[in-house]
């Protein structure tokens, strides 16, 4: 018998448990080859924590990612990151270019030429033009504890410079 058999005779025991977690299972091995390419069947989902308490009615089945990439039929899949090798030696700009040459640096100059914005090319938005409103709007979008948003207001005059004596 599995690790898994008592909640296996549970879920036997109960039609509803047994429709609840034939959904769950879809959506996990859903999940599983579509994001990893992986086959997974009923055991690998019945090992999953998350969905055993969502089949029985803890929870709805939300957050199963990290326990999904923990399965080992998952982990094999996923692509190892590499360790960066300590014998390998360092790229340094002397291995690259280790005379000095003006060739390099002639190259470097000319790409970062091109690279240079033309007078065609906007260089920024120009929120100068905006109203208040659409000011608002950009700071809005801003991510939350952004510390852009006090100085950006400030600067379009949304809100008032602080005082210098805190008043």
């Amino acid at each position: 018998m599995s690790d898994n058999s008592s909640f296996f005779a549970l879920v036997n025991a109960s039609p509803a448990l047994a429709d609840r977690f034939a959904n769950i299972t879809v959506q996990v091995i859903t999940a599983g080859r579509e994001l990893f390419g992986v086959q997974l069947d009923h055991e690998d989902v019945a090992s999953m924590v998350s969905a055993r308490a969502s089949a029985l009615g803890a929870h709805p089945l939300e957050d199963y990612m990290g326990e999904l990439k923990a399965l080992d039929k998952v982990k094999q899949r996923l692509p190892q990151v590499a360790k960066p090798d300590a014998a390998a030696p360092a790229v340094t700009s002397e291995s690259v270019n280790p005379d000095g040459s003006a060739g390099y640096r002639d190259r470097l100059r000319r790409i970062n030429e091109v690279r240079k914005p033309t007078e065609t090319q906007p260089t920024g938005h120009d929120y100068a033009h905006l109203s208040d409103v659409e000011k608002l709007r950009h700071l809005q979008t801003l991510p939350p504890g952004d510390h852009r948003k006090i100085s950006l207001a400030r600067a379009w005059g949304l809100i008032p410079a602080a005082a210098k004596n805190g008043y």
